[in-house]
């Protein structure tokens, strides 16, 4: 299953390198290689798209877009699932407020559990809610729940 991240960023200079790093070794480290990190450049004043270019010369799997049209979070997303060319998608923040480690946990519910799957860092719990026989994922800090519904 080829993985694709979607990283919506603006003004992210001071941390972008960083969180792409952490997500390609945290990824390799869980012997997950089929993968490209996709990163939105939403209208960045300062070295953002430059960082990422730099980074992209060196392993293919990184991807710069730059929005060019209409900025926002919302359309800097929306974006990025135009771009995507995985089997399964997961958007992630440019400052790394989602984990590497909550992106490989993602990866393998969505390899081997579920065919969609919802996480929220605002969550102070996770609730299960039974629709068919679809998984519903909710994630707090890395608590991870998953349940048959």
């Amino acid at each position: 299953m080829k993985l694709s991240l979607v990283i919506p960023a603006r003004d992210e200079a001071s941390q972008i390198a960083d969180t792409i790093r952490g997500l390609v070794l945290a990824l390799e480290d869980a012997g997950i290689s089929d993968f490209e990190i996709l990163v939105v450049d939403d209208g960045s004043r300062d070295r953002t798209a430059a960082i990422v270019t730099n980074l992209e010369s060196a392993d293919p799997r990184i991807i710069l877009i730059m929005n060019e049209g209409m900025h926002g979070f919302g359309r800097a997303v929306r974006l990025g699932l135009e771009h995507f060319s995985g089997d399964a998608v997961i958007i992630t923040m440019a400052d790394a407020s989602d984990t590497p480690a909550d992106v490989v946990e993602y990866h393998r519910i969505l390899r081997d559990e579920a065919e969609c799957a919802f996480g929220s860092r605002f969550n102070s719990g996770a609730e299960r809610r039974g629709v068919q026989s679809h998984l519903h994922f909710s994630a707090h800090h890395g608590d991870f729940r998953t349940d048959r519904i």
